[in-house]
């Protein structure tokens, strides 16, 4: 993965393919049917960074995963899923050189007679995939020199190709993917309304922090989507559920913006809503606030929340790579302002240790 993984897409994606069944749904699904046809049943192995040489710290746990394949021998399958949001150059040479060194690890641990390993990249850009779908496919050599060395086919899931409800049949994963087809070219806002509510529909058997990335994502991507906009279609999509309730991820998001705007917020206006809003934890609730008090509240409420949920990813990939987080750290993180994350964010992959991260660069 590029040193850009910390974005909202790319801490989505993670968790998006960490919920259960995803990432069998997405490969299955998506690896060329010659190969998935070969694929035992059960569900995939997620393998962790360790596994894989210090050459290739980036690929950690959900981008490597382990497949039996069927037949009396045992064989498996190793494929890494590659995300990109972007026209990656030389993505061939990257995917070659992250499956050597998947290779070098099955070679030392003496695993790689009866391994495959391939790839799947999974793209959503401004733009259709106009990547490679082999490796030798730009170069210029001779096709007879070509032949007669390393090559291999490069699949591609373009999430922006063909209808967005076949995505997937897995509810999770389709809702996960179309929220990543519409963050490259965001729909206007009365659009976006009708549209999430059909997307945080497929999203309601989600994990709690897996719907709060969500959340957070439409916030960052979908730029004329508001917080008023993501309550209405959460308390809607939700109504449903057995015991009526909004999810917990869904109800701190909430509950967030009111703590904030209790603060700013005019009291007379705010209370009101505050106190409808906290009993039903709807919508509506919201909407009996004064206008005044309801406005100043919400917008910094809002503001406060995108901090929030940040700073929680954050901490939750610092303790991936690092171990749990001293108080102090996980305070300066915690009360740490928006762009001060972001930058935090961007080293924490290529990072050695906890200092690299949180440390001013030279």
């Amino acid at each position: 993965m590029t040193g850009q993984i910390a974005q909202a897409h790319d801490h989505f994606f993670k968790l998006l393919i960490a919920e259960p069944g995803a990432a069998g749904a997405l490969l299955r699904e998506r690896l060329p049917p010659e190969l998935a046809g070969l694929i035992g049943e059960g569900a995939p192995a997620p393998i962790p960074g360790s596994f894989v040489n210090e050459h290739l710290r980036e690929l950690y746990t959900d981008s490597l995963f382990r497949f039996r394949l069927r037949g009396e021998a045992p064989a498996c399958l190793y494929v890494i899923v590659e995300h990109k949001s972007d026209q990656a150059r030389r993505v061939e040479f990257q995917l070659l050189n992250y499956e050597n060194a998947v290779w070098q690890s099955l070679l030392s641990r003496q695993l790689a007679e009866g391994a495959a390993v391939t790839s799947l990249v999974v793209f959503h850009g401004a733009s259709p995939w106009s990547g490679p779908g082999r490796f030798a496919e730009r170069l210029s050599a001779p096709a007879e020199a070509l032949a007669r060395g390393v090559d291999f086919s490069i699949p591609v899931f373009d999430l922006g190709q063909g209808d967005e409800l076949a995505l997937s049949a897995h509810p999770v994963l389709r809702g996960g993917l179309r929220l990543l087809r519409h963050g490259s070219n965001t729909p206007p806002r009365e659009e976006a309304k009708l549209l999430l509510r059909s997307v945080l529909a497929d999203l309601r058997g989600a994990s709690e922090g897996c719907f709060e990335a969500a959340t957070n994502y439409i916030l960052d991507r979908w730029s004329d989507a508001t917080g008023e906009d993501i309550v209405e279609a959460v308390s809607e999509v939700t109504l449903d559920k057995e015991g009526a309730m909004v999810s917990k991820a869904a109800q701190e998001f909430i509950a967030e913006g009111r703590k904030e705007g209790i603060v700013i917020g005019e009291a007379s206006g705010f209370e009101k809503g505050e106190a409808s809003g906290f009993k039903k934890g709807e919508a509506s609730g919201f909407e009996k606030g004064e206008a005044s008090g309801f406005e100043k509240g919400e917008a910094s409420g809002l503001r406060k929340a995108a901090v929030t949920g940040e700073a929680k990813l954050l901490v939750r990939q610092v303790e991936h790579r690092f171990g749990p987080l001293p108080e102090p750290l996980r305070i300066r993180i915690e009360h740490a302002s928006l762009p001060e994350i972001e930058g935090w964010s961007l080293r924490v992959l290529d990072a050695k240790s906890l200092s690299d991260v949180l440390d001013e660069p030279a």
